[in-house]
Formats: structure tokens, C-alpha cells, sequence
């Protein structure tokens, strides 16, 4: 669903934020409310930059923004709700797929984080 929402041209619009996904896939606790609005949160922000790699890789934001989106995704891999550490860990294997065949520059550094990830 959040993938058609961010395909409408709903989300990047020309003031996208990507501070409300962030603050959302960081919400304390592990009610079901929270696991909800916090696994929406990280599906739809990796869904748009899996949409508008373009956008999201873009030179302005000197790569803050996909940095801060890797940041997200490996404390989800560690954190304390299985649910987010296992959406997590699925996002990342979404990305590197995507990035690989695409040829993404950023398909290296999925592949390394989730190499350490799945270390541990």
C-alpha cells in the first residue's frame, strides 16, 4: 500500500520530508500501535527510495538522506522487537535486490551492512 501511496506522487512532492518517516520509524515502545506505525514508517521511506533513487541519492542533500535511511535500517536490525528487526533485515535484502540489478552504487554498502548484520 505505501508503495502505491509513493508512486502517486503523493510523498515527493516538492516539499518531501523525510524527517515524519524517520521520526515515525523511531517511536518507543513495543506496542502494537507502535510496531505498526513504525514498520509503515520504514517500509515507506525504502519504497520511495527505491522508487527516486535519483532523488533521494541527490548531490544537494550531500547523501544525508540515504545515510540517515541505512542509519534506520541497521538499528532495526538490532532492535529489541523482533517484528522491526526482521522487517528490517527484509528491507535491506529488498534494497540490495533493487540496487543490484539496477546497478545502484549504494548496492556495496547494503551488502556490507547486511554482511555485518547477519554476522552477529
Amino acid at each position: 500500500m505505501s508503495l502505491q501511496y509513493a508512486n502517486s506522487g503523493a510523498v515527493l512532492g516538492q516539499n518531501f520530508s523525510a524527517d515524519q518517516g524517520f521520526n515515525s520509524s523511531y517511536v518507543a515502545g513495543v506496542n502494537p500501535e507502535a510496531l505498526g506505525e513504525r514498520s509503515q514508517a520504514l517500509t515507506l521511506i525504502v519504497d520511495v527510495w527505491k522508487l527516486k533513487p535519483d532523488f533521494m541519492q541527490a548531490r544537494q542533500n550531500n547523501n544525508r538522506m540515504t545515510d540517515a535511511i541505512m542509519q534506520t535500517l541497521k538499528k532495526g536490525c538490532r532492535d529489541r522487537s523482533k517484528v522491526i528487526s526482521i522487517l528490517c533485515v527484509n528491507l535491506m535484502a529488498n534494497l540490495l535486490e533493487g540496487f543490484a540489478r539496477d546497478r545502484n552504487p549504494y548496492a556495496p554498502f547494503i551488502l556490507k551492512a547486511m554482511t555485518f548484520i547477519l554476522i552477529e
